[in-house]
């Protein structure tokens, strides 16, 4: 009998390879390496920051997540470093997920460390849906105009009615969802915040929600570079065509690293890079240029990530793990 897991990876593998085959036999190979050696440095460099400034943003966030003084930044970076390594060297794209929550729970309990990573990861995904809104306002991919098209208002209002929805249900379980963390922050400091007249549930709700809030203003910022981080990619190749362009890369991008139907987005993301690039009239050889460089840059902080959690025996701190 097939098992199941490996059934599922040979899917990945094969529909892998299909859409890298696809990617070579479309592409004019001269006029890429033409389009890259006529990249901007500068606007590159720019890029790169970026996508720097969006993983120190993301660490920031996940840090916030977690009892204060708990783990310094450092140590934070390297779990956060580990995590992102195996999401790109490992056979799925959120394994890095269970790498930090098994390191974390060297520090809390198991559920804390679960809580706080799948937190992280809903709130970042949440921080960049929000900007399907300046992307709608500014106008859809071509590609995904003539899709709309083709169907009916009573579609498309089904559609937008189902995300709204899901998204309402997101926030309704992140806002009842009671969290040891921040309990234990109210029993450390209560009695410095607020007078013995107001309670301990009083205070959570409006730390949650405070907790939250600013998780989330981090998660967009990070998307934010995100997007700049594209943007400067599209103008090094002078490719820079409408400002919409750079949004719906990366939504679009990020959207198929999430879905399992490849190894790590190897090949959907590129698929998806040159699908919606092509219909904004960029050429085949420009389009495939940024997703390679984007490729690039993911795996490049990817390896960065996997070199600082080589240094966790020196950053770790000895906080005993909490019992009970």
């Amino acid at each position: 009998m097939i098992n199941k897991t490996s059934l599922i990876r040979a899917i990945q593998i094969i529909l892998t390879s299909g859409l890298l085959l696809w990617l070579s036999a479309t592409t004019d190979w001269s006029s890429l390496e033409k389009t890259a050696r006529s990249a901007n440095w500068n606007w590159l460099f720019i890029a790169i920051l970026c996508v720097l400034f969006s993983h120190l943003i993301n660490t920031l966030r996940w840090k916030l997540l977690i009892p204060p003084r708990c783990l310094s930044f450092a140590v934070i970076l390297s779990y956060y470093g580990a995590g992102i390594f195996s999401n790109n060297f490992l056979p799925t794209g959120i394994g890095g997920d269970g790498i930090r929550a098994a390191l974390l729970s060297k520090h809390l309990s198991f559920w804390q460390a679960i809580w706080s990573v799948t937190l992280d990861r809903i709130l970042g995904l949440l921080g960049l849906l929000i900007f399907i809104v300046p992307g709608l306002a500014l106008g859809l991919p071509p590609l995904a105009k003539d899709i709309f098209n083709s169907m009916s208002s009573e579609r498309l209002k089904i559609l937008t009615h189902i995300f709204l929805l899901t998204g309402m249900i997101i926030l309704i379980l992140i806002w009842k969802r009671d969290s040891d963390i921040i309990r234990s922050w109210i029993q450390n400091y209560r009695s410095k915040l607020i007078p013995n007249s107001v309670t301990i549930q009083e205070l959570a709700r409006t730390e949650r929600l405070r907790l939250i809030l600013a998780s989330y203003g981090l998660s967009v910022l990070s998307a934010l570079f995100l997007v700049l981080a594209h943007a400067s990619t599209l103008c090094a190749l002078t490719l820079y065509y409408a400002p919409e362009m750079a949004i719906w890369l990366v939504i679009g991008g990020s959207l198929t690293l999430l879905i399992p139907i490849s190894i790590n987005g190897l090949g959907a993301m590129e698929g998806a890079y040159v699908l919606i690039l092509t219909s904004y009239g960029v050429p085949m050889a420009g389009a495939l240029s940024v997703a390679l460089i984007i490729r690039f840059l993911i795996i490049f902080y990817s390896l960065l990530g996997g070199v600082l959690s080589l240094r966790l025996r020196w950053w770790d701190t000895s906080i005993a793990k909490p019992t009970g």
